[in-house]
């Protein structure tokens, strides 16, 4: 980018500087007036003279190069994954009654494929087991009456996740656990 002239083209080998070419047929074709970059070259011969034409030599496979180019901007880049988001929202606050009651009444193993936190993870996971309401806080208005027995299940972590995975419709326990029972018996 610092020298534009034929004889940086012509003498980069020379001068120990890599050939990037960047291609675009209109001032259109690439987003936001971009160019597309096409890899690693090396100059072969060249004609003419405003404009020069140049012969240029794909130095490694376009595939290849990608590859490359993506390795060497990994190995320069950090991520940073702390960063603090402030927002405001509201939540809904759950009686920790219900909670108990639901443990009491349906135990702690996943209703639907059965884990128990304490038999996978012994003492630090024993009792632990996520309960989770059958209708969504988010469809109901004001307070509402909850029935431990009949409004929630018991469920772990990645049957929860998977129970409430897509906001516009929550699983029902039937409808989480066939596919459960299709590949227990595949």
């Amino acid at each position: 980018m610092s020298v534009r002239s034929d004889k940086s083209i012509i003498n980069h080998e020379e001068n120990g500087v890599d050939l990037l070419l960047f291609y675009r047929k209109k001032k259109t074709t690439c987003k936001d007036y971009g160019f597309r970059y096409e890899g690693r070259f090396r100059y072969i011969t060249h004609w003419g003279e405003f404009p020069t034409h140049f012969i240029l030599s794909r130095v490694t496979s376009f595939d290849q190069q990608i590859e490359e180019d993506i390795e060497d901007f990994l190995d320069e880049y950090e991520f940073i994954e702390e960063t603090r988001v402030e927002r405001m929202t509201s939540r809904y606050e759950r009686d920790k009654q219900v909670r108990k009651e639901a443990i009491e009444y349906h135990g702690t193993k996943c209703m639907a494929c059965g884990f128990d936190f304490g038999e996978a993870f012994g003492p630090h996971g024993e009792g632990y087991i996520e309960v989770h309401h059958c209708v969504p806080f988010s469809d109901q208005d004001g307070e509402i009456s909850v029935n431990p027995k009949i409004d929630t299940i018991v469920l772990c972590s990645n049957c929860h996740r998977m129970v409430d995975r897509r906001k516009s419709y929550t699983l029902s326990l039937d409808e989480l656990q066939l596919p459960l029972e299709w590949a227990a018996q595949t």
